[in-house]
C-alpha cells in the first residue's frame, strides 16, 4: 500500500517502515549468504508461561526440533521453521491457493469485503479457504494499526532533544515491563476489523471457531489457525515475556526507551568499534519496536518482532555495518513532516563479540536521520548492511523512495 509521502514505497499487504536500534560487537571477515541467518536461540532471562494458562502450556516446555519462537509485544509463540511471514487480518478471498503457513503481524492489507460461506459460516476460519497461520494483533488501541488497518495509526510522544546528527552522550539503559501477566482464551470468530478477516475483539474464556483459536497475553491477541494437532502444539508454546527480566528467546526486551523517545541515541562511551578487528561478532539480537507518533503512543510493550544472527552471519553483518561511510543517509527530509522524520518503527540489535557488547541505532523508517548510529558515528545504509538485518521476522514492506534498491524485498509467502 502507498503511504502518504509522495515518495513512500510500499509492497502489497505490507507493514509500515521501520527505524531500528542495534547493539553490535565484534566483527570478522567471513562472508556468508546474508539471506538466511542462523535460527533463534534460547537464552538466559526467558520468562516462563504465566500461571493459569488454560491451553496446556507447561513451565519449561521446549520447542520441538525444527521450530522457532516468534515475539510480539509481551508474548511469544513457537511455530515450525518452515513458516514464512505475512500480515495479520489479510482477507481470506485474496489468498492464493498455494500460500504457505505464515506468521502475521499488523500491517496494511487490501480493503475488500469477502462473501460469507454457506449457512452463515465464516470461510476465514476454515483451513481450506482461510489458510494456516498465527496472527499477532493488539487488543487495545495504540500507535500500531489494528488488524486489517490499511495505514498505521498516528502516534503521540514528544521528541527528545537529542538528535542522530549531533554527537550526544546518553544512558542507553533498556526499560522492560515487569509484573504479573495473564494468558487466556478468547473468542475467535466474527469479522470486526478488516472485512473477511474473521478477527473479533478479545473476550475472556477459552473458545474456538472453525479451525482457529484465539488467545490473549496481556494486550496481545494471538490467533492460531491450523489443523487440530498442530494448533494444540502451537498453543502450548504461548508464553508471556513481561516477567522479571522482560526478555524473549532472542534476548529482546519487550519495551525499549526508543519507543517513547524516537530521537534516542546510544551512549557512545559503550561503543567498542576497536574490538571488531580483534574478535568477530558472535551474536546479534535484532529487536524491532514501534515508535510513538504525534497523535498516538506506541504500546507499553512495543516489541514488534525479533530474531538472532549468530556465527558467520553475525560477523558479516557487523563488518558490513562498520564498512559503510560515516555521515549516515541517504535522506530526503523534504518528503515528510519534521515530526515524522524518524518514521514509526525501530529495531534493536544486541551484538556480542568476545566479552563486549554495545548498542547501535539503525534508522530508515522515516525520511531523515537514516543510518547506523553507535553513539559516536552515524554510518550510511547500504544494500549489503541492510540485507543482513531486514529479512525474516524483521523484513520491511514499506519505505521511502530514497531507499529504493537498498532495502531487500520480502520473500513471497
Amino acid at each position: 500500500m502507498v503511504r502518504s509521502s509522495a515518495r513512500r514505497w510500499s509492497l502489497a499487504c505490507g507493514m509500515s517502515g521501520i527505524g531500528v536500534v542495534l547493539a553490535l560487537a565484534g566483527c570478522g571477515s567471513a562472508q556468508p549468504d546474508p539471506a538466511q541467518p542462523d535460527g533463534p536461540e534460547s537464552g538466559p532471562g526467558v520468562t516462563e508461561p504465566a500461571p493459569g494458562f488454560s491451553m496446556g502450556a507447561l513451565d519449561g516446555v521446549a520447542l520441538p526440533d525444527g521450530w522457532r519462537y516468534e515475539s510480539f509485544g509481551g508474548a511469544e509463540v513457537g511455530v515450525p521453521d518452515t513458516w514464512g511471514y505475512g500480515v495479520s487480518g489479510a482477507p481470506w478471498c485474496t489468498r492464493s491457493k498455494d500460500d504457505q503457513p505464515y506468521v502475521g503481524r499488523p500491517g496494511a492489507v487490501v480493503a475488500i469485503g469477502c462473501a460469507s460461506g454457506a449457512g452463515g459460516a465464516d470461510p476465514a476460519t476454515e483451513l481450506a479457504t482461510g489458510g494456516t497461520f498465527v496472527w499477532f494483533d493488539r487488543t487495545q488501541p495504540g500507535a500500531e494499526p489494528a488488524t486489517g488497518a490499511a495505514e498505521p495509526a498516528p502516534g503521540a510522544a514528544p521528541e527528545a532533544a537529542s538528535d542522530p546528527d549531533q554527537p550526544v552522550s546518553s544512558d542507553d539503559s533498556v526499560s522492560s515491563s515487569s509484573g504479573g501477566s495473564s494468558i487466556s482464551g478468547a473468542t475467535g470468530g466474527g469479522s470486526s476489523g478488516n472485512p473477511g478477516s474473521g478477527v473479533a475483539p478479545a473476550q475472556p474464556g477459552p473458545s474456538s471457531t472453525g479451525d482457529r483459536i484465539t488467545l490473549t497475553v496481556d494486550d496481545v491477541r494471538i490467533v492460531i489457525q491450523a489443523e487440530a494437532k498442530l494448533r494444540d502444539q502451537i498453543a502450548a508454546t504461548v508464553r508471556s515475556t513481561t516477567g522479571t527480566n522482560g526478555l524473549d528467546s532472542n534476548l529482546c526486551p519487550s519495551a525499549h526507551e526508543i519507543s517513547t523517545t524516537p530521537s534516542h541515541r546510544p551512549d557512545g562511551r559503550q561503543a567498542r568499534a576497536k574490538t571488531l578487528g580483534q574478535h568477530p561478532a558472535s551474536r546479534i539480537s535484532v529487536c524491532k519496536y514501534a515508535l510513538d507518533q504525534p497523535m498516538a503512543s506506541a504500546a507499553k510493550d512495543a516489541l514488534i518482532a525479533s530474531r538472532t544472527l549468530t556465527g558467520r552471519d553475525a560477523a558479516a553483518a557487523a563488518e558490513a555495518i562498520y564498512a559503510a561511510r560515516s555521515g549516515g543517509g541517504p535522506n530526503e527530509p523534504a518528503s515528510c513532516a519534521k515530526d515524522h522524520r524518524y518514521g514509526d518503527e525501530a529495531i534493536v540489535l544486541t551484538v556480542q563479540a568476545g566479552s563486549s557488547a554495545w548498542p547501535v541505532v539503525l534508522r530508515y523508517s522515516g525520511c531523515d536521520a537514516h543510518g547506523f548510529d553507535d553513539g559516536t558515528t552515524v554510518r550510511a545504509l547500504t544494500k549489503d548492511n541492510l540485507a543482513r538485518i531486514l529479512t525474516g521476522a524483521t523484513e520491511v514492506r514499506s519505505y521511502n523512495g530514497e531507499l529504493s534498491g537498498l532495502v531487500p524485498l520480502p520473500k513471497a509467502n
